[in-house]
């Protein structure tokens, strides 16, 4: 954990998959002992920057951030993944 809260706490993005319910892998991801900004960033923040999709972004770089992700959506629907990514976008 020391590595999660300093070297890594940037370079983590949280996935999971079907055999294990999406909830309880974030549900023990939060109860790991790692800083509380360290898990929003591995729960998220992390994506949202690499897609450009944070707070500091301009409007081209949202524009295209948004369609790198209706790519990427459209990607998981012609894969059959439709059930991961409607759960994936209730969140």
């Amino acid at each position: 954990m020391v590595y999660g809260n300093s070297l890594l706490q940037d370079k983590v993005l949280f996935a999971t998959d079907d055999l294990i319910p999406w909830q309880r892998c974030i549900d023990e991801l939060k109860a790991l002992p790692l800083k509380e900004e360290v898990k929003k960033k591995w729960l998220g923040g992390n994506a949202a920057r690499l897609l450009g999709l944070s707070s500091e972004e301009t409007p081209i770089e949202r524009a295209e951030a948004m369609a790198h992700l209706d790519f990427a959506i459209a990607e998981f629907q012609e894969m059959r993944m439709q059930p991961s990514l409607e759960r994936a976008m209730r969140q």
